[in-house]
């Protein structure tokens, strides 16, 4: 399959939000298996995760579509459960300094 682009919503230890463009929805099935290129120009690093799809709606403005994915091997290897770890207290540590970003 042909990448397609995505934009980074939320991330857990378990798995993430990604933002696709709606004409992307053919690619997206529930419970299929996608790959998903992950970086951080934070940290320089890169990774590779297997995600499944769990669900797959709309944005609230209805211009993208929003993709649940349950991280499917993101403990395989040192590398990619850090990038995970660090990406996942870069998002706790924004949320403390901009609280207010909670009420949109």
């Amino acid at each position: 399959d042909d990448p397609c682009p995505a934009t980074l919503v939320d991330i857990s230890e378990g798995g993430a939000r990604v933002a696709v463009a709606p004409r992307a929805d053919a690619l997206f099935q529930l419970d299929k298996i996608v790959q998903m290129e992950l970086s951080s120009n934070v940290f320089d690093i890169a990774a590779t995760l297997h995600g499944i799809i769990r669900t797959i709606l709309p944005t609230a403005d209805d211009v993208y579509l929003s993709i649940g994915l349950q991280f499917a091997d993101h403990q395989a290897d040192e590398a990619t459960r850090q990038l995970v770890h660090r990406l996942t207290g870069l998002q706790d540590r924004y949320l403390q300094t901009h609280p207010a970003d909670l009420d949109d």
